[in-house]
Formats: C-alpha cells, structure tokens, sequence
C-alpha cells in the first residue's frame, strides 16, 4: 500500500527514444530514508519498451508521452486498486503498441473524489516539457515538480533555423513542423 502522507515522486523523461535510467541514484537516498517513495513512468517517446514504445510518441503522437505520464501520477494519486476495478467495468476499444495492449486509466475525476496521495514531478533535460505539458493539462494533480536542467522553450527553439538541430528537434516534438502540441502544450506559452 501507498504512504498517505509523504509524497510519490514520479520521474519521466520519454523523449528521443532513449531508456530511461532506474539504476540506483545516491541523490535519491534522503528522501527514501525519510518515507518518499520514487515511481518511475516509462512514457511512449522513451525506447523502454523498444522500438514502437518510441515511434509512437514522437512527433504528431507525442501528446501520448504526456497521457502516459498524467495515467502515472493519476494512478498514484488515487490509488491504484480503484481504478483497475474502475477500467474493467469499461468497455473500450483495445489499443496496441508493437504488440503490446495499454490500458486506459481516467484522467479525471469528481469533484467529490479526494487525491489520496500527494504525486511530486520529477524530470532532466527534455523531460521538462513533457511535465510542463502533463502539469498544464492536469494542474491539480501535481503538488509540485523538480526539473534538472531543463529543456522548456521548444517552440521558440523550433522558430529559429539558424540554430543546430532544430529540424530534429521539430520532427521528434512537433512531426517536422510547427504542430498542435508544439502551439498547445507548452509550459509556459500555455493560454
């Protein structure tokens, strides 16, 4: 069972088809000693999962790395256990992923129902788009967010030709050009 008091911090990265590291992290030993738990979400854009895991969120599908990644923390935030029993009452057309059959986990919930566990975002680098955007779509959900040098400032990165690697910045975020995601889910650009 889930801590009700101390925070889940939940690390996600899904970007430029890279595995994400769970290998032991001395920096994380404070706060384990002291009742966090750390969780880990393997995001479509990540190769954790190979090759398709990747492909299928990048470009015009990576607003799923940030569905992925709110599914995470809204498991964690309203107790796993519930909401298995709450997706299989629901019938719902299976998606697949090289092979792979995801589940779908609600995103939302009534106003009635209480969060039972505080979800702290955790990323580096590229990762911080995927949590400005996640923390933009879901604000309630999130008590907090830590970011390591991160990547934020995609749209105007990919406005400007004259820097390197912004055709490959464009085709992993934005499908080669200037997409929805890219205008809509910004972390900072966000209406």
């Amino acid at each position: 069972s889930l801590p009700t008091k101390l925070p889940t911090i939940l690390i996600g990265y899904g970007s430029y088809g890279q595995n994400q590291s769970t290998s032991y992290n001395p920096f994380l030993q404070p706060l384990l000693r002291r009742g966090f738990s750390i969780a880990y979400a393997h995001t479509r854009g990540g190769a954790d999962l190979g090759q398709y895991w990747y492909h299928f969120g990048r470009g015009k599908y990576k607003e799923k790395a940030v569905e992925d990644y709110v599914a995470c923390a809204t498991a964690i935030a309203f107790a796993w256990n519930e909401l298995i029993q709450d997706t299989k009452e629901e019938e719902e057309e299976e998606e697949r992923v090289g092979g792979l059959k995801l589940i779908s986990l609600p995103t939302h919930f009534q106003k009635e129902q209480q969060q039972q566990q505080p979800v702290v975002a955790k990323a580096f680098s590229a990762g911080g788009i995927l949590i400005g955007a996640a923390m933009n779509q879901s604000p309630s959900l999130f008590s907090a967010a830590t970011l390591i040098n991160p990547y934020l400032d995609l749209l105007n990165t990919c406005n400007r030709p004259d820097l390197p690697l912004v055709q490959h910045e464009r085709e992993e975020w934005c499908g080669g050009k200037d997409g929805d995601f890219c205008r809509s889910k910004m972390d900072h650009d966000n209406d």
